[in-house]
């Protein structure tokens, strides 16, 4: 008999089975044994033999492949991928709940990092609503240039967030079995903590000149607990009675920040918003008032009253950073003072501050 290959891997020696002697005396087995030997014999007690039955040949004991050991194999390899579909379900619902859980996080970060300021829609009188400046126009015109003068100013400190009324609450997902809300609880916990939000309103009303019949526009804003402010002028200077209004806005919530955007765009003007901040609380912002009024000096050729400034920033503040920052330019008020050996021991102190704060 020709032999196959399926038959020639069966036969000792042959590609894929261990090679073994045979015994003496005992001639090598033919195709045809290879044969009798892998077929499934009767068992004594009349049972057919397992699907992994061993059958022995000679020393050489194998474990006999049939039909069924591969369905079993198939089958096996079927119920494991039914599992896994099955536990998809369960897969995905533990990452929605992860997912939301991360999400809701995030949200509770945004809410309760900072003081919220939301600027309302304001009352705008009919003629200026026909010409286009309708009230959420001019609040989120409002909140342009609120974020013009947050990004401008050169500070480290934590910057409020100014939101239009239409952008401050969170998302309305239900939760607790759809009995309360995310917005409302976030709600009841800013009102909790004293945190709410500060609230902007205003109006824009207009009169007529009596003498050549033209508009002027009178823009009051109002931030809560403040008195309020009105600028007026022609409806063409619309656009900066705004900015001033936003100016309002950040010299009663962030005075500081105020003082530092003016800083950098009008000096002259500076120096009133400094004395601002150190008139009113909170009292944690004087060394950065200090530090600035300094600079102010240093820049107008003053050095000597700049380092009593500099000097001032670094006994009130509490802040590290603050005090490293007063001390470099402390010693920048000597050496224009040619004290240069006192400038070298306040650049030590800086980096000593400096290193203080890296410590930290």
């Amino acid at each position: 008999m020709a032999r196959t290959p399926e038959y020639v891997s069966l036969v000792r020696g042959g590609p894929g089975i261990e090679a073994s002697a045979s015994p003496p005396g005992r001639a090598a087995p033919t195709a045809t044994a290879a044969l009798h030997d892998v077929t499934p014999e009767v068992r004594g007690d009349g049972g057919q033999p397992s699907q992994t039955d061993s059958v022995s040949s000679g020393n050489a004991a194998r474990t006999i492949v049939t039909p069924g050991s591969v369905d079993q194999t198939a089958r096996a390899v079927w119920d494991g991928t039914t599992k896994v579909f099955l536990a998809i379900p369960s897969i995905v619902k533990t990452l929605s709940f992860i997912l939301g859980t991360l999400f809701a996080a995030l949200i509770a970060y945004s809410e309760f990092r900072g003081q919220r300021v939301v600027i309302e829609p304001f009352e705008v009188a009919s003629d200026l609503r026909d010409g286009g400046f309708t009230s959420r126009a001019v609040a989120n015109k409002l909140t342009d240039h609120l974020a013009t003068i947050r990004n401008t100013a050169r500070t480290s400190m934590r910057r409020q967030q100014f939101v239009p009324s239409s952008s401050e609450a969170p998302p309305k997902v239900l939760a607790l079995g759809g009995d309360i809300s995310i917005d409302a609880a976030f709600q009841y916990v800013r009102e909790f903590l004293g945190r709410e939000p500060v609230r902007i309103v205003g109006e824009i009303a207009t009169t007529r000149e009596t003498r050549d019949a033209s508009s002027v526009v009178h823009v009051t804003t109002r931030v809560k607990g403040r008195p309020p402010k009105t600028i007026s002028g022609p409806i063409r200077n619309l656009d900066s009675m705004l900015l001033e209004s936003a100016e309002h806005i950040f010299l009663h919530t962030q005075p500081y920040l105020l003082a530092s955007y003016l800083y950098e765009v009008d000096p002259k003007r500076c120096l009133g918003a400094i004395q601002y901040v150190l008139r009113n609380e909170p009292a944690t912002d004087d060394a950065r008032a200090f530090n600035l009024w300094g600079l102010l000096l240093l820049n107008a050729g003053d050095p000597a009253g700049a380092v009593e400034r500099f000097r001032e920033a670094v006994r009130v503040s509490t802040d590290t950073d603050i005090r490293a920052r007063a001390y470099t330019n402390w010693a920048a008020a000597l050496y224009r003072q040619a004290e240069y050996a006192e400038a070298i021991h306040t650049v030590q102190q800086a980096l000593a501050a400096d290193a203080a704060q890296a410590d930290a």
